[in-house]
């Protein structure tokens, strides 16, 4: 078992602060240096869509999603999804994959289900939280999603 660290990136004016395992860290650290390092090179490899999940795009202001879970305490894994989509989508990723969501999930510090693929299906089928993107394998959040992550939760409000 790898050992929890913490990791600071700077870059300009803004700051990143990756903490968790020591293998996802430096795997979220890599993935944002080819970023940073393709798109300062001019590399057309990076899309749009990249530098919005990297939190890079000007004006950007991230929902911290941690304190955002906590506050929503969301009931199962179908409510967790609803929810990371929803801080996906305000972080500037307006479609996911099961692995964005994964990632989420271990960001947040909640034991991903064993399989995000499933709960993702689920969420779509089930509850109608989220649809199908652009291709296959990536998702949107609805608006119904939307307004049971802003109004919904968390369950049984008093008041």
């Amino acid at each position: 078992m790898s050992k929890r660290i913490e990791v600071a990136i700077s870059f300009g004016d803004r700051t990143m602060t990756l903490s968790g395992p020591e293998d996802f860290v430096q795997a979220e650290v890599q993935r944002v240096s080819d970023l940073l390092v393709a798109s300062v090179g001019g590399g057309s490899a990076v899309s749009s869509r990249q530098l919005e999940a990297a939190h890079l795009v000007e004006g950007a202001s991230p929902l911290n999603e941690r304190d955002f879970v906590e506050k929503k305490r969301p009931s199962g894994h179908l409510e967790t999804v609803a929810v990371l989509a929803y801080c996906l989508t305000k972080n500037g990723m307006p479609e996911f994959t099961a692995d964005d969501v994964r990632r989420a999930y271990l960001r947040v510090g909640i034991r991903p289900p064993k399989t995000v693929a499933q709960s993702l299906r689920d969420a779509k089928n089930l509850k109608d939280f989220i649809k199908q993107g652009s291709e296959p394998g990536r998702f949107k959040l609805t608006d119904h999603g939307e307004r049971t992550v802003v109004f919904d939760l968390p369950s049984g409000r008093k008041g």
